[in-house]
């Protein structure tokens, strides 16, 4: 099983409390209140400082294309002892198992140009792209098959953070029960971050670069408060 797909299904679990005196604000084996999900192009995961060390859960190549197998070693060794997916634009089932021989671990695809073929193995995980127009007949297509998450990228802006925005985001929310992550603006504060939390968001996607803001978002994470 994709270790992404895995990590979004244990979002906001937290490990038993140790035995003994002394308080903790948060115990080893515990799993963030929302994964975070780091942006990066091909091009800054094999020629950037600093990819290896970026605080984030997961790194999206977004785009990917079909790369040679030459590409491919090297992009492996630049993300090596990352957790790492990959958001493509056409793919089959080749190009599939040459990702997943190269380490990555979930991809993002787009239904309408991905081969039917990639949903026959279980490995990488796969996340369907999705927007504010899904339809319940939609969902449960999606439902039925083997699909294990969906990602939203919203087409306007989210903040300020609105009640109504919320409404939109948990309409669609509400039709999928599968880990659900989205894009988010760079500048959220705790209190944003809560209320998609609350809204039933597993994990958000932001650039690595710069970091300023992913490590911000990162701090904040870390601080907020568990259900």
């Amino acid at each position: 099983m994709s270790k992404f797909i895995d990590l979004l299904g244990r979002v906001g679990e937290q490990a038993p409390a140790p035995i003994g005196f002394g308080a903790v604000s948060q115990h080893e084996g515990d799993v963030p209140s929302m994964a975070l999900i780091g942006e990066l192009t091909v091009t800054e995961a094999t020629k950037k400082r600093g990819v290896r060390e970026a605080k984030v859960d997961a790194l999206l190549l977004s785009p990917l294309r079909s790369m040679g197998k030459k590409s491919l070693d090297n992009l492996s060794k630049s993300l090596e002892g990352r957790l790492w997916g990959a958001r493509v634009g056409q793919i089959d089932a080749v190009f599939a198992a040459q990702l997943r021989e190269a380490g990555c671990d979930f991809i993002v695809f787009d239904a309408e140009k991905a081969a039917g073929a990639i949903l026959n193995n279980e490995e990488p995980g796969k996340i369907i792209t999705i927007n504010h127009d899904l339809s319940e007949e939609v969902a449960q297509a999606i439902q039925g098959l083997p699909i294990e998450g969906a990602f939203l990228f919203p087409k306007e802006g989210l903040l300020p953070l609105t009640v109504q925005k919320l409404i939109d985001l948990q309409i669609v929310r509400g039709l999928l029960d599968k880990p659900f992550v989205m894009t988010a603006p760079p500048q959220m504060d705790s209190a944003d971050l809560e209320a998609f939390r609350n809204a039933g968001i597993e994990g958000l996607l932001l650039p690595v670069f710069p970091t300023e803001a992913l490590n911000s978002t990162r701090d904040a994470l870390l601080n907020l408060s568990r259900r």
